[in-house]
């Protein structure tokens, strides 16, 4: 194993108010302090550009004037207590005296205990948020910190603290790890190159209101850890590891709502530091954004599988995730993953892509301005049942036939698979594939259409045609419309095309959203 020089870690402390931070950021330096000695120059000597917010507890004053003033009595009565000799008188007088003795002390004892109610007790200190906390760490827990990799992440931590008494609270922030610096500009931002760190570093934010003194006990406090710095020669060892991956999903159950036909929207994951992140689009034509993600568990993997495991989550089982195959998108749309992934029930196979905007073109296809108006995907179609693919396309269109001929007046859809270097036969095709459906809104109607061959024994209609710039044949599917569909302009139709179950390990389901655009017949 090889043993890493620690750096000298550089330490910042921030200090807010009212939630809001007040002094910019320090700049990494050569020495670490203690933090309490760093908390003590914060408080006894705040640079001119800390501005700690205050109040004045007028109620707890007149209560320390109060007990100023009957201790001055207290003193005055009790100041000659010995008597030699005592007459009749004298003694009623004494009772009189030890009578005033035993009242001033008791006023004095309920002062001081009204004082001390006021100041630890009825008075709380600031409470910790417990969901905004949990939110930070889960968030903390995501970051991507990969050595000589450079990384810039926003964040804010108003509503971490409240005070059930209004009171204004003083926050600061004790920060340290090996290469990085916190930005005080319009929030939080972590800025910097992580350097290898053995041990995961946390970071402390505290906050304190005006009516529990100075010391360290007087803070609320609350811990967050970071994740270690990751190896980047290690790093990539499975590449499901360390990046943001989308991937499309179906159900008939979307947003609340129940439909006839599948749904086709985006899912998002991410697998760093042992800690599994999930969260699920809430439309058909993005995919979620990075800081919606939320733990669901945590992982495993070597090379090529990764076991997640997940309690509690919309998933609550253990699922086997492996890479089939692994490339480089040719059409500029980066790196594409083909993965099976057995969720505990059934496998599917996934295309599974790192750059949001590539997957986001998969849901929002533009098709019906003119005729067979679709954008192609890289698409891998089996070779044969022992894992071996075909490099290929698949694209979508939907139009008017009015396009082709005024007098037609059906709709027309089909999917085509291509291959370059490759015939793609529909008996190939068939042999693989269950189901070609596609679903949306009509005019009058869901519109629910799907591929029935005409022999009535194949499950989807095929055909097939040569391409005239690679000579290579190719299938495409049809849909069968009803005379009484009509597509509305503007709407999302989702496409699934589903393979045979015994094969979900092997062939991918292909998804796509198409979104129709009424023509222009004049």
């Amino acid at each position: 194993m090889k043993k890493y020089a620690l750096p000298l870690i550089p330490i910042v402390i921030i200090t807010l108010s009212g939630f809001w931070l007040h002094s910019a950021l320090s700049s990494p330096s050569n020495s670490t302090q203690p933090i309490e000695q760093e908390t003590q120059a914060s408080i006894k000597e705040p640079s001119s550009d800390e501005a700690f917010l205050s109040s004045f507890d007028k109620q707890k004053i007149l209560i320390n004037n109060e007990i100023k003033k009957h201790g001055q009595e207290k003193k005055t009565i009790t100041k000659n207590k010995k008597i030699e000799k005592s007459s009749p008188t004298q003694i009623e007088k004494q009772n009189l005296q030890n009578n005033e003795h035993e009242k001033y002390n008791i006023q004095e004892d309920n002062l001081l205990k009204d004082a001390d109610k006021l100041g630890s007790k009825g008075n709380q200190k600031p409470q910790i948020n417990k969901e905004i906390q949990q939110q930070l760490q889960t968030m903390i827990y995501a970051w991507d910190l990969t050595e000589s990799t450079s990384i810039r992440y926003s964040f804010s931590i108003h509503g971490l603290f409240y005070d059930e008494d209004d009171d204004f609270i003083t926050t600061k922030i004790h920060f340290s790890y090996p290469g990085l610096s916190l930005i005080n500009k319009a929030g939080l931002t972590l800025v910097g190159t992580p350097i290898k760190n053995k041990k995961p570093t946390k970071f402390i934010i505290s906050a304190k209101d005006d009516h529990h003194g100075e010391d360290e006990s007087s803070w609320a406090q609350v811990s967050f850890s970071l994740p270690s710095t990751e190896d980047s020669n290690l790093i990539g060892e499975n590449a499901l590891i360390g990046q943001t991956l989308y991937r499309l999903e179906t159900s008939k159950n979307f947003l609340g709502s129940s439909y006839d036909y599948e749904i086709v929207y985006c899912e998002a994951f991410k697998f760093i530091n042992n800690i599994a992140f999930y969260a699920a689009s809430t439309n058909k034509q993005t995919c979620p954004k990075e800081d919606r993600l939320t733990e669901i568990g945590t992982y495993q993997a070597d090379e090529n599988q990764l076991i997640l495991t997940s309690n509690g989550s919309v998933f609550n089982a253990e699922q086997h995730w492996e890479i089939k195959h692994e490339y480089k998108s040719s059409h500029k749309k980066g790196e594409s993953l083909l993965t099976t992934v057995h969720n505990g029930k059934k496998f599917e196979t996934y295309t599974i892509l790192k750059n949001k905007a590539a997957m986001e073109s998969r849901l929002n296809v533009v098709t019906g301005e003119y005729p067979y108006q679709m954008e192609k995907f890289e698409y891998f179609l089996p070779k044969d049942m022992e894992g071996h693919y075909i490099k290929g396309t698949a694209g979508m269109y939907m139009m008017d036939s009015r396009l082709i001929n005024p007098n037609w007046r059906d709709l027309d859809s089909d999917l085509n698979i291509n291959s370059d270097t490759h015939d793609v036969t529909c008996k190939h095709v068939l042999s693989f594939y269950q189901s070609s459906i596609l679903g949306g809104k009509g005019v009058y109607a869901d519109i629910t259409t799907s591929s029935l061959a005409p022999n009535n024994i194949d499950p989807i209609e095929c055909e097939e045609r040569i391409n005239s710039e690679t000579g290579k044949r190719y299938s495409y599917l049809d849909l069968d419309y009803s005379n009484y569909d009509e597509l509305v302009n503007g709407e999302v139709y989702s496409y699934v095309l589903k393979p045979k179950p015994e094969l979900a390990h092997l062939v991918e389901e292909f998804k796509i959203n198409l979104i129709y655009h009424e023509p222009n017949l004049n």
